[in-house]
Formats: structure tokens, C-alpha cells, sequence
């Protein structure tokens, strides 16, 4: 495909994996987005990630996410997909778990209340 093909050209290191299995070099990232993939991560293995993202960050480098929460419980399994939404609490315990710091939360504006509330945290 000439789309892949053209954007692998444009980035310097091209690494397939799985997030499970995904260990990023240590001490090289200021910043690692995760936006809508942790639902994919049973909560062992995205403890496991997050500590890994941790041990690769540089001085003062930071890990964003952005994912669906739910608003009652502690996750919903969804049969379709085989991911997992969280709540909020149970994200914050996760992250608690991971050795992470969280530095700042938002809700995402503008969404219908029928679909899950959008979350975006800042931890260091």
C-alpha cells in the first residue's frame, strides 16, 4: 500500500508491536500519547505498559492519554471489539499502580451525553 509506504519513509523508527509487549527505549520520550488503545490492554498488562512508559521517559517528560470512561462501575467489556472501558476511579487506580503522578484531568467538551464521557490525563 503506498499510504504505509509514504509514512514509514517520514518517521525515523518504525517498531510493530503489540502494546502488550511494547517496550519503548528508556530515557528517550519528553512526551507518550495513548488515545483510545488502552481498552485493548487487560489491567495487569496496561500496568505493565504504563510502567514501561514510565522508565522511558526523559527528566520532566510526561504521559498523555485519552480514552472513553464509564460512568457507573468499575468496566464494561464490550464482546464486539474485546476491549474495556474503565471508569474514571478505576483509570486513577491503574495509574496509582503504575507509579504514575497524575497532573492534570479533563473532561472532552461537546460529546452527547448517550455516549461515554471522554477523559484526557496528564501524569508524570
Amino acid at each position: 500500500m503506498r499510504l504505509f509506504r509514504d509514512v514509514k519513509d517520514k518517521i525515523g523508527l518504525y517498531i510493530q508491536s503489540g502494546l502488550e509487549d511494547f517496550s519503548p527505549a528508556p530515557d528517550r520520550y519528553n512526551l507518550i500519547w495513548c488515545q483510545w488503545v488502552l481498552g485493548h490492554l487487560k489491567d495487569a498488562d496496561l500496568i505493565k505498559f504504563l510502567k514501561r512508559c514510565h522508565r522511558s521517559l526523559m527528566a520532566g517528560g510526561m504521559i498523555g492519554i485519552k480514552e472513553n470512561v464509564i460512568r457507573v462501575g468499575q468496566s464494561e467489556f464490550d464482546s464486539v471489539d474485546s476491549s474495556v472501558t474503565r471508569s474514571d476511579s478505576f483509570l486513577k487506580e491503574i495509574f496509582n499502580s503504575a507509579g504514575l503522578e497524575l497532573i492534570k484531568e479533563e473532561t472532552q467538551p461537546g460529546f452527547p451525553p448517550e455516549l461515554y464521557p471522554v477523559k484526557m490525563y496528564l501524569l508524570k
